[in-house]
């Protein structure tokens, strides 16, 4: 199986929608994360499921019952998660 590494950047993303959503509601907020997880965990085992975003080797994956993308390559046998974004937020990579 392929392992999942997450960037900064997105352990940073998870933090801040965790205390976004820890007081307007708790329960979707420990949703958000597990259902995060377990999006990264299907990547892991089908790593080019997402399409590709432009040209780029960049994909976005939909994290389940959630407004939530996984941005994420798939290199050197790992899948690096780049950001976890709400869908209204810009959520594609720069160049």
């Amino acid at each position: 199986m392929t392992s999942v590494r997450w960037s900064g950047p997105a352990r940073l993303d998870m933090a801040e929608i965790d205390t976004y959503y820890a007081d307007r509601a708790p329960e979707f907020a420990d949703r958000v994360l597990l259902q995060a997880i377990a999006a990264a965990h299907f990547l892991s085992e089908h790593p080019h499921a997402g399409p590709q975003i432009g040209l780029g080797p960049a994909r976005k994956w939909r994290v389940r019952d959630t407004p939530h993308l996984l941005n994420y390559v798939f290199e050197g046998g790992d899948i690096h998660i780049l950001r976890v974004r709400h869908e209204r937020q810009d959520w594609r990579p720069r160049s």
